[in-house]
């Protein structure tokens, strides 16, 4: 009976001793203990010896040990709210549609394909007339020397040459006994048109380049889709923004991609009809054939025998110094000639209803801006509307 009251009775004080320690736990209440120098046994600290080894215990021992951290409410200083760059209240395009376009620009140029580059470029300077306040302009001009570096990159091409078909060898007409000839490689001797290399570099057709322009405008669209863009005239615009354009915002976006000539595809330029844009013709040098020339000579070598009668030999033109073309002299080397219909400018004739403004004075209203007492509906209040010729782009349809 006294071991199980014993029992009791310990096991009722250690319950009692573990709720008190936790309260003091809690509580964040610190208290003083003394650690043993020999076992490091943990003791009270106004024991002097330690209840594990009885060992003597030295004095000034005392390590504090610390309340647990409690986390406070934050009373202190308030916080400072992080900075954001505010946008423009007034901007209708977010300038971040701005800079994907010239993203995908400058990444279309690296894969050297010019005509995609300049198509997203051409879209992004359009979308910039709406992005607000452009400081400095420094969007416009990045994007106005972006534009530079794509014209004068646009219309070199390189194909294989036309002297030596692609080969990089000189060619030479070899006689039969039959009168016919026959073009020979010859081993160990390089075309003069391309040095060897088999392709030469100039100024695309604009055959070519019409080519280049259907293939590029169709993956142009597919991309600008796929961001979820609608096409307002020639530009493309995020579609959350097409619902808020007023008129003559439309108009504005209208405006910066007039249409192309309907001639020359925008290039603005024609082929030559004599050289078909290559700005070369074949050389029309006395009896060339491929830049080489038959010369009679008196007396000669047949095997190891000198003969005295006639021998016919090549050598190269002098005309064409062996390449067996010549420039053009109608275009004068150029292949093009400018445009008949646009004159050189690329773009649909300007329209002489509106004078290229895109606008015309609303016809219900006239330009009041009120119908019958109340807002014109038709103008929306603004007095003007898209001219009826060219729909708002300025040029001729």
């Amino acid at each position: 009976m006294r071991g199980r009251r014993g029992l009791r009775l310990s096991s009722g004080w250690g319950a009692v001793g573990l709720t008190a320690l936790l309260s003091l736990l809690l509580c964040g209440i610190a208290y003083a203990i003394t650690i043993c120098g020999s076992c490091g046994y943990e003791s009270r600290d106004d024991a002097r010896f330690c209840s594990h080894c009885g060992g003597q215990l030295k004095s000034g021992s005392v390590t504090p040990r610390p309340a647990p951290e409690v986390p406070k409410p934050d009373a202190g200083e308030p916080k400072k709210p992080v900075e954001v760059p505010k946008a423009d209240s007034d901007a209708l395009i977010s300038p971040d549609a701005v800079v994907e376009d010239m993203r995908t620009a400058r990444v279309q140029l690296e894969a050297e394909r010019v005509v995609l580059a300049r198509m997203f470029a051409r879209n992004a300077l359009a979308l910039n007339l709406l992005a607000g306040d452009d400081p400095g302009e420094a969007r416009s001009k990045a994007i106005l020397d972006f534009l530079g570096k794509c014209d004068r990159l646009t219309g070199l091409v390189r194909r294989k040459c036309t002297a030596c078909e692609g080969t990089g060898r000189a060619v030479m007409s070899a006689y039969s006994l039959d009168g016919s000839t026959t073009d020979l490689t010859v081993t160990g001797r390089m075309c003069a048109q391309c040095k060897g290399v088999g392709i030469v570099r100039g100024r695309e057709t604009v055959d070519e380049r019409k080519y280049r322009q259907g293939q590029a405008n169709d993956k142009y669209q597919t991309v600008q889709q796929s961001r979820g863009r609608l096409p307002v005239g020639l530009a493309w615009v995020p579609a959350d923004c097409v619902e808020k354009l007023d008129v003559q915002e439309t108009v504005k976006l209208k405006r910066a991609i007039p249409p192309a000539c309907s001639r020359c595809s925008g290039v603005g330029r024609d082929d030559c009809s004599d050289c078909r844009g290559t700005g070369q013709v074949k050389c029309e040098g006395d009896d060339c054939e491929r830049g080489w020339v038959e010369r009679e000579s008196l007396g000669g070598r047949i095997g190891g025998y000198r003969s005295e009668g006639k021998s016919i030999h090549k050598v190269r033109c002098d005309v064409c110094k062996g390449t067996g073309l010549d420039r053009c002299e109608d275009c004068s080397g150029t292949g093009t000639f400018l445009c008949k219909t646009c004159n050189g400018e690329g773009f649909a004739k300007q329209c002489s209803k509106c004078g290229g403004a895109g606008l015309a004075t609303c016809r219900r209203c006239s330009g009041s801006r009120v119908y019958r007492g109340v807002e014109c509906t038709y103008c929306r209040g603004e007095g003007v509307s898209e001219c009826s010729s060219c729909g708002g782009t300025g040029r001729k349809r």
